[in-house]
């Protein structure tokens, strides 16, 4: 699955996001309110806003899925802005912004008991790139959070998190953009301790900036750095 920072795919379907009402061009997008659910495999450009909802993937895991982020603003105030299984691009020259929760002071709040997951969230293998700008605001928990595979390919991604700033339960691989994380808790981590594979952290390519309570970078099993530009 891929979430792409738009610019490249070609859109099967488009859905434009209002907390008035949003459309899509496509029937088998579900809209509830200000939740909107997509059910089909395919590429769907998106853009609007959402002021309290979220933008729901349900389908198989292996469905092959792109979210094209063309200006997208969603909150949510209790849980995930975006929980896919995708890929997810961000379209060149836009700006998006998922959030999860109240803005709070990450140097001093604290999660709650029942916080998990994060702003952006993903229980299958989950790939961003594109040449637009993501920022992601985890008020709740994590920033990004994927809980198997996550890989970095592009873009100007920025996140801002209560707990983890970016986490992939697996692993997560960053090949090139510009990353800059804040975070309550470790930047980047990945946490796996089942799979002796997994639980690793490659850096290949891009810039990364980390300001974090915890460590800048863990990982369970090996960290691999063989280029980018590194600042912690």
């Amino acid at each position: 699955a891929t979430l792409l920072l738009a610019g490249s795919a070609l859109a099967d379907g488009s859905i434009t996001l209002s907390p008035d009402g949003s459309t899509s061009t496509d029937a088998s997008v579900r809209i509830d309110g200000q939740t909107v659910t997509i059910t089909q495999a395919g590429t769907y450009q998106i853009a609007g806003t959402l002021g309290d909802g979220a933008l729901i993937v349900e389908s198989a895991e292996n469905a092959k899925i792109t979210l094209v982020l063309g200006g997208v603003s969603i909150k949510n105030s209790t849980g995930a802005a975006i929980q896919i299984a995708v890929t997810i691009e961000l379209s060149e020259g836009t700006t998006n912004v998922l959030q999860s929760g109240e803005e709070v002071d990450i140097a001093t709040a604290t999660e709650g008991e029942e916080a998990s997951g994060g702003a952006l969230q993903s229980k299958v293998d989950l790939k961003i790139k594109g040449k637009g700008s993501l920022t992601v605001l985890g008020y709740l928990n994590n920033g990004i959070h994927c809980t198997k595979d996550l890989k970095i390919k592009n873009g100007n991604i920025s996140v801002t998190a209560l707990g983890h700033g970016i986490k992939g339960k697996n692993s997560v691989t960053v090949s090139g953009g510009t990353v800059t994380v804040t975070s309550g808790k470790d930047g980047i981590t990945s946490d796996e301790t089942e799979n002796e594979e997994k639980g690793f952290v490659t850096i290949e390519d891009g810039e990364i900036i980390i300001t974090s309570a915890g460590d800048g970078v863990s990982a369970e099993t090996t960290l691999t750095v063989t280029g980018g530009v590194i600042s912690i």
